[in-house]
């Protein structure tokens, strides 16, 4: 897939398991006293995860990114805010919020937070609750993917930092991980909304990886209100793989998309555990 989730994944394990592993072997007792406290910290977060999860379908996603981030980050450029739709993206994922996270308008840098509350959503199928698990677990460790734009606001490179413990705005923020691939966002120059999610690997770095990347367009803007793509998306979840042509992979996997999508809850209360006493009501509706 696109964004593969061991690539969060994999630093958390070497950079976490790798010291307590040479302070067990010098210093056992704080070793194993650091060991049972990751491990109980792992196993508290996971509990409340669990509980706060959600599963809504994709309009009903895109009205509670939208109304939960609203207004979070004033300052963030316009054609940022609002809801994106990752149209052709093969991975299990289908919607995202840029809005609510941290924007240094210096730097021209958005920090977003990997696996974090209403801010991403997650196709409700084996593959993406694996997904979802992978990207939640970056979370607890402070993954954290930084967009740095261009003067103009139409490029951006797209790295990877884990343990971003600092605040948002400080200029030593974590630490960059590689993930075997380098991701990056153009905007069209015929479309404001629409940009090209490319991602080269590195084994191959001056070609776009085709089947990987993707087309991310806006469909709510920054008032609520419904932009053209709104209606693709709604259609296209419609489909099924089997309208897709039969030798095109890719798009047997994007029409196979679940129309139930994962979403992080903001609380302990989410509907998968908690029924409809779960839905954040408040945030379900479109202004």
């Amino acid at each position: 897939y696109g964004n593969n989730p061991l690539a969060l994944c994999a630093p958390v394990v070497c950079c976490v398991a790798t010291p307590l592993l040479v302070i067990c072997a010098f210093i056992p007792v704080v070793g194993w006293a650091a060991i049972v406290a990751f491990i109980l910290y792992v196993g508290v977060m996971m509990v409340k995860s669990i509980l706060a999860v959600e599963v809504h379908n994709a309009e009903e996603c895109a009205a509670i990114l939208y109304n939960y981030n609203h207004g979070k980050t004033p300052d963030l450029p316009q054609k940022l805010q609002g809801v994106f739709w990752m149209s052709t993206n093969a991975a299990p994922e289908l919607l995202a919020s840029i809005d609510g996270s941290s924007w240094d308008a210096e730097r021209r840098m958005v920090n977003l937070d990997a696996g974090a509350n209403y801010n991403w959503t997650y196709s409700s199928d084996s593959v993406g609750w694996v997904y979802w698990l992978m990207l939640r677990v970056s979370y607890f460790f402070c993954a954290e993917m930084k967009m740095f734009f261009n003067e103009d606001v139409t490029e951006a490179s797209m790295p990877l930092y884990m343990c971003g413990c600092c605040p948002d705005n400080c200029p030593i923020d974590g630490i960059w991980m590689p993930t075997g691939m380098i991701w990056k966002m153009k905007q069209d120059p015929d479309d404001e909304n629409a940009w090209d999610r490319e991602i080269y690997l590195y084994c191959n770095p001056t070609n776009v990886w085709k089947f990987g990347s993707y087309r991310l367009v806006r469909i709510i803007d920054e008032n609520g209100s419904k932009l053209p793509a709104y209606a693709d998306m709604v259609e296209q979840m419609q489909k099924t793989s089997a309208d897709a042509d039969a030798d095109d992979t890719k798009m047997k996997i994007i029409y196979g998309k679940p129309l139930q999508q994962i979403m992080n809850g903001h609380d302990c209360l989410g509907n998968v555990f908690f029924g409809s006493d779960g839905n954040p009501e408040e945030y379900m509706k479109l202004p």
